[in-house]
């Protein structure tokens, strides 16, 4: 009996940790993700995060990069916030111009961003779910 109390009390603080630690990360925010394959894409993935970082103002969202090579094109590169595409491009992994790219498309996305969460303000959702939006 003691070992099914013993048992008892340990599940109970792994679930009340498994909450407690939920609302945690519910609350880390402003990270840039690197799904990246190539040397183009890393660092187009680090000037940006490095700009979004020291020159933007703090965010509460993260993003995802995401590439897909091509030898004919060069290299499609799209940021993700919530599964949704904020800025998508083709880079020529021959380009010298790489970190002023970054930049600009880390200033074009934040300005994204913050259009994206004025409509949902004004979004209606009386009837709908959020998972049919």
């Amino acid at each position: 009996m003691n070992k099914l109390r013993y048992l008892a009390s340990i599940l109970a603080l792994t679930c009340s940790m498994s909450v407690h630690s939920q609302g945690i990360e519910d609350e880390i925010f402003g990270f840039t993700i690197d799904n990246t394959i190539t040397r183009v894409g890393h660092d187009f993935a680090r000037f940006l995060g490095d700009y979004r970082n020291t020159q933007l103002p703090p965010s509460d969202y993260n993003l995802t990069m995401r590439e897909r090579p091509s030898a004919r094109w060069g290299n499609l590169i799209w940021v993700e916030k919530d599964h949704s595409t904020v800025y998508l491009r083709f880079i020529s992994p021959s380009n010298s111009e790489l970190q002023q790219i970054a930049e600009d498309a880390a200033v074009q996305i934040h300005k994204n961003v913050q259009k994206l969460k004025i409509q949902e303000l004004y979004i209606d959702r009386f009837d709908l779910d959020d998972d049919e939006i």
